[in-house]
């Protein structure tokens, strides 16, 4: 469990995108009420790269922030990774992650700017979204896909 765990954060490490100088809009990050929403009994995945069988991680959140974080390893099976929380800073909405074995990378996230111009209050349905790192060694960019159910690993969009 532990090597998993040492391996999920190396892999998240590895993750961030080189090609992106900054993360996020200022009009385009969500408030913590934002992003109870939009993670609040959802699932978050992302890839190192595009492609069926590129590695990544499939994290479905507890309905509420403090609960349970469990990885569905492409729906084979699944196990508790750890734990999910929010709060605000600068009126931006930030979310913890505290993984079993001790890594907790904090996150500001943003919103895709193909929001229809109506900014972050219309964009917290599922989709792609910008998890921005700001703390906990998290990576300075991870792209994400936000969907409603656990979705098999080969169909994420959220590619880095």
């Amino acid at each position: 469990m532990k090597s998993i765990i040492a391996a999920s954060a190396v892999l998240l490490a590895s993750l961030a995108s080189p090609a992106f100088g900054a993360c996020g809009v200022a009009n385009t990050y969500l408030t913590q009420t934002q992003v109870n929403s939009l993670l609040g009994g959802r699932t978050a995945c992302g890839k190192v790269a595009t492609g069926a069988n590129a590695p990544g991680w499939n994290e479905s959140h507890s309905a509420a922030p403090g609960g349970n974080v469990i990885e569905y390893h492409n729906n084979v099976g699944q196990e508790v990774v750890g734990t999910w929380n929010t709060a605000t800073s600068g009126g931006r909405g930030r979310v913890t992650y505290a993984y079993t074995g001790g890594v907790a990378p904090v996150y500001e996230i943003a919103a895709p700017n193909s929001c229809g111009g109506a900014g972050a209050a219309a964009c917290i349905a599922p989709g792609n979204f910008q998890f921005c790192g700001v703390g906990g060694g998290a990576p300075a960019v991870l792209n994400i896909q936000v969907t409603v159910a656990p979705a098999n690993l080969a169909s994420c969009t959220g590619n880095n």
